[in-house]
């Protein structure tokens, strides 16, 4: 590979790696938001943290989820090791 090819092959991968990460980074710094839109800023603070921890229904969610995640892990283990 050439020397001048490197340094644009690096400016390249992070361009990439901004494009991927810069949303999930948006809805992170977003998430401790206390208004109720997005596109306004009120205040930082955990309050929908601590009601999300509290609410039974997103526990059901949740076990749920993790049920089915092993379930089809389980299965695919199976099948890929009978491959």
């Amino acid at each position: 590979m050439k020397d001048w090819t490197r340094p644009l092959f690096g400016t390249w991968a992070v361009i990439v790696y901004l494009f991927l990460f810069a949303p999930i980074l948006a809805i992170v710094a977003f998430s401790f938001n206390t208004g109720r839109a997005l596109e306004v800023w009120d205040k930082a603070g955990t309050a929908a943290y601590s009601a999300f921890m509290q609410d039974h229904v997103v526990h059901d969610a949740i076990r749920t989820s993790v049920i089915a995640a092993v379930g089809s892990a389980l299965i695919a283990t199976l099948l890929g090791s009978l491959a």
